[in-house]
């Protein structure tokens, strides 16, 4: 009688490198994720490599003209000793030229600002009579200087309305249209246009409220004959 040998199957040693796969898998789905995704990453580098972008180009140098009325020694000469030049400074560079008033007839007020111009060291002018914009550009980068004092003596050369009548206490009615400059002790209309043309002394909305004005006082005094 023949016997057969049971052969008993014994489980296979694991090789090396299985045993590490396995380990890895294991510490892998016991780690946190940003665990897990640094292990991805040791074991699969990236192939390319990250292009960064060119450093920006250097910052614009400021105009040399700007740099020499700011610093000196380029100064301008004014048309008379009220107006003044003053230099704000860092961060925000800029020459303000400005040309001061007073209210002669009230000494308890504060002087005011007739005409202003303001430079930045961007090249940005611009120009204020009577609180009012009317002049902003950006001057030429080539030729600041004569770009400059050309704009600069068509704002000292600008005629400005000088209103229309004197401020009297029984002109309120007035009200109405315009409104009390005391710099200049006369009434402009809200639509003043500020500027007029050379020849010019009134412009037309303050000439209007003149009329008005006359007109009203007229009515006024037939009434109290």
């Amino acid at each position: 009688m023949e016997t057969k040998v049971q052969v008993k199957n014994e489980p296979q040693e694991t090789s090396e490198t299985e045993t590490q796969k396995k380990k890895l898998a294991e510490d892998s789905s016991d780690s946190p994720p940003a665990k897990r995704e640094c292990l991805v990453k040791s074991k699969n580098p990236p192939s390319e490599t990250t292009i960064l972008p060119p450093p920006p180009p250097p910052l614009q140098l400021f105009n040399m003209f700007f740099e020499l009325f700011y610093d000196g020694p380029y100064d301008l000469t004014l048309s008379n000793r009220s107006w003044g030049i003053h230099r704000v400074p860092p961060p925000n560079r800029a020459i303000v030229l400005s040309e001061i008033t007073f209210a002669l007839f009230n000494i308890t007020m504060s002087p005011s600002y007739k005409k202003q111009v303001i430079l930045t060291d961007h090249l940005k002018f611009k120009a204020f009579v009577l609180d009012k914009l009317v002049v902003e550009k950006t001057l030429d980068i080539e030729n600041t200087q004569e770009d400059f004092e050309q704009s600069f003596a068509e704002v000292v050369n600008m005629a400005v309305c000088k209103g229309g009548p004197n401020i009297e206490d029984d002109q309120e009615i007035l009200l109405r249209y315009g409104y009390k400059d005391f710099y200049s002790n006369r009434w402009r209309h809200e639509s003043c246009t500020i500027i007029v043309e050379k020849g010019d002394e009134v412009c037309r909305p303050c000439s209007y409220l003149d009329k008005y004005f006359q007109e009203w006082l007229k009515y006024n005094l037939k009434d109290k004959k």
